[in-house]
């Protein structure tokens, strides 16, 4: 019986073996890796530094969250095509960071953040993956 494809995202804190699973999976099922989520948005050394201030944050987190458009949308052509994809993180992940970051800076954006994915999602502007592997 011939597997439906789906988007599969791996969720998980750095080093837990999110890409040697994503591999495993690949190698295993097919389909393709989808890149990490900096890698559609210029790289991780680009956002590397941690904002401090109300604007810089909703900069950011605006950044991420067209970073995670991007990367469901290349997940969805795979699919579409009829392959699996593994995904390393998704906006699961984006919303812990916010949350860290906004404990850690003692600005909370956290509402307004998944409000704005929340809007994404219902707009059908950023999908939901199938599955979630945490």
């Amino acid at each position: 019986m011939k597997r439906s494809p789906l988007i599969i995202s791996i969720e998980g804190i750095p080093c837990a073996g999110k890409s040697t699973l994503q591999e495993s999976l690949c190698k295993e099922y097919g389909g393709r890796v989808i890149p990490h989520l900096w890698d559609f948005g210029g790289g991780l050394q680009k956002y590397i530094t941690i904002p401090k201030t109300y604007p810089e944050i909703r900069e950011r987190e605006s950044q991420i969250l067209q970073m995670n458009i991007k990367m469901l949308d290349a997940a969805d052509k795979a699919r579409k095509a009829g392959k699996f994809a593994y995904l390393h993180q998704s906006y699961v992940s984006s919303l812990a960071f916010t949350y860290a970051l906004s404990g850690s800076t003692k600005i909370d954006t956290l509402r307004e953040c998944a409000e704005n994915y929340f809007t994404a999602l219902h707009n059908k502007t950023l999908k939901m993956p199938d599955m979630y592997i945490f």
